[in-house]
């Protein structure tokens, strides 16, 4: 099916498109954006089932095209409306779905509050929800590449809820100015496997206000309590940077951490994070806890040829901690263990730390083992851990890569046999060596032809990447499976159940206007259009969003 035209909504709370039905393994229903296409409501989209709604069917694919936006024009600080609203809204789905090449924005503009005169308010209501897209108690699914959200309070998010959610994939999106960048979160049940990688998330800083209710992340992820279990999380090969928070109160902002990971009584097993470049470019003060807040409470969480820069802690700890290959520069801490276990760490870099957010000026602390530590030269005496670790300037590039004549270079363990696919390839996909040592860091240091991408793959991910699951090129022409397409005339305005519903692999549309070409949908042999009632998630990011994430001390 293909998408033509603007579709302008002037209906407050509304959803324009809804599928009703679904594909099969391979041959998912794909509703593509041509050329021109944009969806747009002048003031806000449906705070529940957003502008498109999946209808919960599985193996269907929302394809942007050419970045087709879909935008709220009216709903923002300084706008007529401060109402939830959500872009695409994918639930129940048990696989083959997937959101690509969309552009979600501008869905709740917000304007920071800069001092106690200009406070700036919370943000949407009632439920505090503006959600770019969604994918809600979805399974074998992925959300990306391509997609784009900026000026929203979620740009991408997934929630579990079933007794197990299993193989969800983050990857290729590009967040900003929103407080949550990415986010997977679930009330209860196990979530076996999800992988966000290649993602840029930036500039937090809009959704501050000045009695500090938004607490902004780059990528987070949370359970709410004893009946969650996450399994199987990768955080990798990602870029999170800029201003997170412009306000700070002493040497902490508003933002809680780039990636945060936030425990709530759950299980944690062994979550592996690594190729990240995390750069905090706000010189005043940095996340209340750390860059990276790691949990693992079964089994070791990994950290892995990561690169940290800029105020703040690098690495706040909750569990138990493998950290090793990491290239730590100019930060205030290195490692602030508050309440876990730090196992190993070795083969790091450690330059130019500061201190400044620790009395007496301590670089690395461990409220479990060694206390405050002043110097490297004291962590590593009186910790016995980081024996290689390297001290010298790494000399970053602009975009944190290594420069010629890098301290890095070489001075990292070969950690190919612990048989992680993507960490033997650095962010880029550049090809770390089989045998002998790798650069520390994110990025191998590289000259000309000396690097080059294994497996002729995408950065980082090699063949798994390649063709991502519910992908199907055979529906990249907008033929869907089903009932063939009635014509959505172009220039014609619906009201009602006129709106040409869908039938069987259609999708069906709510009143709105369009201009443009002719487009494909379905007929429905079912009649009138089916709308889920809000779900769990909705109510579940409801009850979390009005709470505050509450914030270790730091001691």
């Amino acid at each position: 099916m293909r998408l033509c035209g603007a579709f302008v909504d002037t209906t407050a709370n509304d959803t324009l498109l809804a599928f009703q039905g679904g594909g099969a393994p391979g041959n998912p229903v794909t509703l593509l954006f041509d050329s021109g296409a944009t969806l747009t409501n002048t003031a806000y989209w449906g705070g529940s089932n957003g502008a498109i709604h999946s209808n919960g069917y599985s193996d269907i694919v929302v394809d942007g095209g050419p970045n087709g936006p879909v935008q709220n024009t009216g709903n923002g600080s300084a706008l007529p409306n401060q109402h939830d609203t959500r872009g695409v809204v994918i639930e129940s789905c048990s696989g083959g779905c997937q959101v690509k090449n969309l552009h979600v924005d501008n869905l709740y503009v917000h304007i920071p509050g800069t001092s106690a005169a200009s406070q700036g308010e919370d943000g949407p209501g009632p439920g505090g929800i503006a959600s770019g897209i969604s994918c809600d108690g979805c399974s074998n699914s992925i959300l990306g590449p391509g997609n784009e959200a900026h000026d929203d309070f979620i740009g991408v998010e997934f929630h579990w809820s079933s007794p197990t959610n299993t193989n969800m994939e983050i990857y290729g999106n590009t967040v900003s100015r929103c407080n949550w960048g990415i986010l997977a979160a679930g009330v209860s049940g196990v979530v076996d496997g999800i992988r966000i990688h290649d993602n840029d998330v930036s500039d937090a800083y809009v959704w501050d206000d000045w009695m500090d209710g938004n607490h902004h992340n780059g990528i987070f992820v949370f359970e709410t309590g004893p009946a969650s279990t996450i399994k199987n999380l990768q955080q990798y090969n990602n870029y999170i940077h800029g201003n997170m928070s412009a306000l700070c109160s002493g040497i902490i902002s508003h933002a809680t951490g780039f990636i945060f990971n936030d425990y709530n009584g759950g299980t944690w097993v062994a979550p592996l994070t690594f190729n990240n470049v995390i750069a905090n470019t706000n010189a005043s003060c940095g996340p209340a806890n750390g860059m990276l807040t790691l949990i693992s409470n079964s089994g070791s969480g990994s950290v892995y040829n990561n690169t940290f820069t800029g105020r703040g802690s690098a690495v706040s700890v909750t569990g138990t901690l493998i950290f090793t290959n990491n290239l730590v520069s100019k930060t205030d801490l290195g490692l602030s263990n508050l309440n876990g276990t730090i196992a190993a760490a070795d083969y790091n870099l450690y330059f130019g730390l500061t201190g400044a957010s620790q009395p007496p000026s301590a670089v690395m602390v461990d409220h479990n083992g060694v206390g405050f530590c002043s110097t490297i030269a004291q962590w590593i005496s009186s910790s016995g851990f980081d024996t290689h670790a390297v001290t010298g300037d790494p000399l970053l590039t602009s975009t944190f890569a290594l420069g010629s004549g890098s301290s890095a270079v070489g001075k990292a363990t070969n950690l190919t046999s612990l048989g992680i696919a993507a960490l033997n390839s650095d962010k880029s996909g550049h090809a770390r060596p089989r045998a002998g040592a790798w650069d520390i860091g994110a990025y191998q240091y590289c000259m000309g032809s000396a690097c080059t991408t294994p497996d002729g793959g995408p950065p980082g991910d090699a063949a798994a990447d390649a063709t991502p699951p519910g992908d199907a090129a055979s529906s990249n022409d907008g033929t869907a499976s089903g009932n063939d397409a009635s014509t959505h005339d172009a220039g014609v305005e619906y009201t009602g159940d006129d709106a040409r519903e869908a039938g069987n692999g259609g999708v069906a549309g709510n009143p709105g206007s369009s201009s443009g070409c002719a487009c494909r949908a379905g007929r429905d042999p079912s009649g009138p259009i089916r709308y889920a009632p809000a779900i769990w998630a909705l109510v579940a990011l409801a009850l979390v969003r009005g709470r505050r994430v509450e914030r270790p001390r730091r001691e």
